[in-house]
C-alpha cells in the first residue's frame, strides 16, 4: 500500500482546478495534419481561432508556414 503524502495531496488538487485549453489547440492541430497525411507545407489560421497561439506555435515547431487569415483554418 503507497502511502499519499500531504503535499501530493494538495498538488493533486491543484491539478484538479487546472484548465488545460493548450490540449485542446494541439488535438486540433494534430487532427488537420493526420487528415493531410504528412507534416503540410503551410497552415491557413483564421485569425480569431480560439487555439490560434498553441496551433500556431506547435506549426512553427514543425517547420510549417504559418498565413493569418480570416477564412477557414486548413493545411496544404
Amino acid at each position: 500500500m503507497q502511502i499519499i503524502e500531504r503535499n501530493q495531496i494538495e498538488a493533486l488538487e491543484t491539478l484538479d482546478e487546472f484548465d488545460d485549453t493548450s490540449v485542446d489547440g494541439v488535438v486540433e492541430y494534430q487532427e488537420l495534419v493526420s487528415n493531410h497525411g504528412d507534416i503540410p507545407k503551410k497552415l491557413y489560421l483564421n485569425e480569431n481561432h480560439p487555439h490560434y497561439n498553441d496551433m500556431l506555435y506547435y506549426a512553427q515547431v514543425d517547420g510549417v508556414i504559418v498565413i493569418p487569415t480570416t477564412g477557414k483554418t486548413k493545411v496544404c
